[in-house]
């Protein structure tokens, strides 16, 4: 099979284990172009996950299990990693700094006849766009060329799956959005389904067709990017995709509103299978700032006296945090702010569209 064709559609890789502190269940699609990603703050569990489907680690319990194959069931059935044919980048990227490019690519094809093997360190090398580095020395690449050749490497065995374990790590912001847009065309190119771990918000959107966010060693919420980022499932949720405000509030009253800091909010959501007791959340870059008086509240948009309590700047946007009886934040432009009392304590009006309003569950303590 050559870089360019795709496997055949199979199945999917079943996650229920318990390892340590960390229990998480969910699924990948196997034989799908598709990226998963294991999205938490440092320390919530994903690296053991990685290393448990990579068969690095054994686990305690449960199982993981690839169609109707066992991988590992906590006890006496297991599939070494060497059977798997998973392909797995570490943070580190473990290139042999004593061989060359080429028998890099080539540690995972010993078996392989020399002028297949030869053909297959070509192509890889070309998939991963370092085509004709063969002969260089792994010492010569650049932090971007040391990680297209590890994943080179991973990809030359043809796996069925890539764990990628923070591949982006210690490279500078411009290569990182270059090379995980090229990881992104290389999924889609091979139909080689991919598992990568990240804490990096910016990188959970760029690459995930869905997310497994996991918290303190528990998976908290699993949907697409979008679903995980404009409606988190709980506060922890919340807090890790980066909500500028998670406010505690109290439904009732009118059907669709909520009362947070004695202040009622319309909210475009349904709140049928939510508790009484909630949070709100909302994003800075939702939300807008008018002077007093000058906007009118509607069904579609909240407008909440408030006052400024701080202006922080930056090379394009400001950010004001508001006190409206509850913490706020709004990005604004410089334009717009120049139109307004921004000083602490100047009073303003927040203009909050209720469709930003989102409601959350409150989680419960770790």
């Amino acid at each position: 099979m050559t870089a360019g064709e795709r496997m055949p559609r199979a199945g999917a890789l079943h996650v229920d284990l318990r390892l340590r502190d960390v229990r998480a269940a969910f699924e990948v699609a196997l034989g799908e172009p598709d990226v998963t990603v294991l999205f938490g703050p440092s320390g919530a569990g994903k690296t053991t996950v990685i290393r448990a489907i990579a068969g690095l680690d054994r686990i305690e319990g449960g199982e993981i299990r690839a169609d109707d194959v066992v991988w590992d069931d906590g006890g006496r059935r297991v599939v070494p990693a060497r059977l798997r044919r998973v392909g797995v980048l570490f943070q580190d990227r473990a290139l042999f700094p004593h061989l060359d490019v080429a028998a890099n690519v080539a540690y995972g094809l010993q078996r392989m006849p020399r002028a297949e093997r030869d053909r297959r360190i070509a192509e890889v090398l070309a998939a991963c766009a370092v085509p004709g580095f063969g002969r260089r020395s792994v010492r010569e690449l650049s932090g971007g060329e040391a990680q297209r050749v590890a994943l080179a490497r991973a990809l030359a065995p043809n796996p069925r799956l890539l764990l990628l374990d923070e591949p982006f790590t210690g490279l500078d912001q411009p290569t990182r959005v270059r090379l995980r847009t090229e990881l992104r065309e290389l999924v889609g190119t091979t139909g080689v389904p991919a598992v990568v771990v990240t804490h990096d918000r910016d990188e959970a959107i760029a690459l995930g067709d869905r997310l497994v966010v996991l918290i303190d060693g528990r998976v908290r919420q699993v949907d697409s990017p979008a679903v995980v980022f404009d409606r988190p499932a709980d506060t922890r949720v919340a807090a890790a995709v980066g909500m500028d405000t998670i406010a505690p509030a109290r439904l009732g009253g009118p059907a669709g509103t909520v009362d947070v800091g004695g202040i009622r909010l319309v909210a475009e959501v349904d709140a049928t299978d939510l508790p009484r007791e909630v949070a709100v959340c909302l994003r800075a870059a939702d939300l807008g700032i008018a002077a007093p008086g000058s906007r009118r509240p509607d069904d579609a948009t909240n407008v909440v006296p408030a006052r400024v309590r701080a202006v922080e700047e930056s090379a394009e946007l400001l950010r004001v945090r508001l006190d409206a009886g509850f913490h706020l934040d709004c990005l604004l432009t410089r334009h717009d702010a120049r139109r307004l009392p921004l000083l602490p304590g100047a009073a303003v009006d927040a203009v909050i569209p209720s469709a930003a309003v989102h409601l959350a569950r409150i989680a419960e303590p770790a």
